[in-house]
């Protein structure tokens, strides 16, 4: 038979009779064995194993064991064993893959490793998680990990915006563990810079009220903010006249509306992507809007992947020997210097078998329309 890893197995030790009815009762003894075979080659006692039950560890998987039984009248010994029987596990496996996460500087962050994500087919064994970083590092000081309860927490800065890829590995204490990988994004909050100062507007003209009495000048509120028209009437010597409008000024934004997808392809294939429509928008229409891309650490695109900042198109193929990711930086900027930006992933896989398709966007036309808030009244 065969014996799980974890698992407690106990002896029945059967009957035993002494042909010497006279003889005082009988004493037991016990020592587990272990052996690399069924054969018992490289047989050998396993130290402390003394009892009735033994419980299985890890180093035992793939090993033979069997149990020894002395038996003695205080005059003759006498020794039996039990055959042998094979300790196996089976090593848990990723079943669902992860998602990527998305969350923005500032922001807490937590989600939970679903339930299901992997599973073990000696359904009796227990599950345990740890969590780094693909390449083995530990996790970033802002970003913890529950191994209980398989929950991910933290607050990213500033310093922390980028692309992480995290490790999940799990194990049942047997000798094999399995890890599945998922992409964490932290975007940064769109930053828009102070308007360009201007000149103040010109001021009212000067109206006299009457001959001869006052002159009252009005001066005009500075524009900063959204504001309702208003009409101001000055009253001299019981004398009404519309004197100033205030003019309506709004704040003008730049933001990410939507960020971008990770994109997958394989070595030698063709690189065509599009920033999709819609990624970022502008509040004033007529706001001219330059797109640039980089990688996420400032350096500049490879030399196989070019952006056309006109198009908003990535275009390229990676070179046969290549495998990788390259993190990169979209940002927009409009001509008063206000940024927003988007992060994603190029993953580049060496190809195996069939050619995969490129996974992209075709169109930049509604990219950067601007968001113009309803009529009043309009449905």
């Amino acid at each position: 038979g065969t014996l799980r890893q974890d698992g407690v197995v106990t002896l029945d030790r059967g009957t035993w009779n002494d042909v010497d009815v006279e003889d005082p009762s009988l004493s037991y003894s016990y020592q587990w064995q272990i052996a690399d075979d069924a054969a018992g080659t490289n047989l050998r006692d396993i130290p402390g194993a003394t009892s009735l039950d033994y419980k299985i560890v890890a180093a035992d998987i793939g090993k033979f064991l069997r149990v020894k039984v002395t038996t003695t009248d205080r005059a003759t010994a006498v020794v039996a064993t039990s055959d042998f029987n094979q300790v196996t596990n089976h090593a848990p496996a990723s079943n669902v893959a992860l998602v990527t996460r998305e969350t923005t500087e500032s922001v807490p962050l937590q989600f939970t490793v679903p339930e299901g994500s992997f599973v073990d087919a000696d359904g009796e064994d227990t599950l345990y998680y740890s969590a780094t970083l693909a390449d083995g590092s530990p996790l970033p000081a802002w970003l913890t990990f529950d191994p209980v309860t398989r929950t991910f927490s933290g607050t990213p800065g500033g310093g922390d915006v980028g692309v992480l890829t995290v490790r999940v590995t799990v194990g049942d204490n047997g000798q094999s563990t399995t890890y599945s990988d998922f992409t964490l994004r932290v975007m940064s909050v769109p930053v828009n810079l102070p308007d360009i100062a201007q000149a103040p507007p010109p001021p009212p003209p000067v109206f006299d009220v009457t001959a001869g009495r006052s002159t009252i000048t009005v001066s005009r509120a500075e524009p900063a903010f959204i504001r309702m028209p208003e009409t101001q009437q000055l009253s001299v010597d019981n004398t009404d006249s519309v004197v100033s409008t205030l003019s309506q000024t709004r704040e003008v934004s730049l933001r990410l509306a939507r960020p971008m997808q990770d994109q997958e392809v394989k070595s030698t294939d063709s690189v065509k992507f599009t920033v999709p429509p819609g990624t970022f928008v502008h509040s004033d229409s007529s706001a001219t809007v330059t797109l640039y891309a980089q990688r996420v650490d400032g350096r500049p695109l490879p030399s196989w992947l070019r952006f056309n900042p006109a198009t908003g198109q990535f275009e390229g193929t990676p070179p046969d020997d290549f495998e990788g990711n390259i993190d990169v930086k979209v940002i927009a900027r409009d001509g008063a210097g206000r940024e927003a930006e988007t992060v994603f992933r190029f993953h580049v896989q060496k190809r195996v078998g069939e050619k995969a398709a490129f996974k992209g966007k075709p169109s930049l036309s509604k990219s950067l329309q601007p968001r113009v808030p309803a009529a009043a009244g309009a449905r």
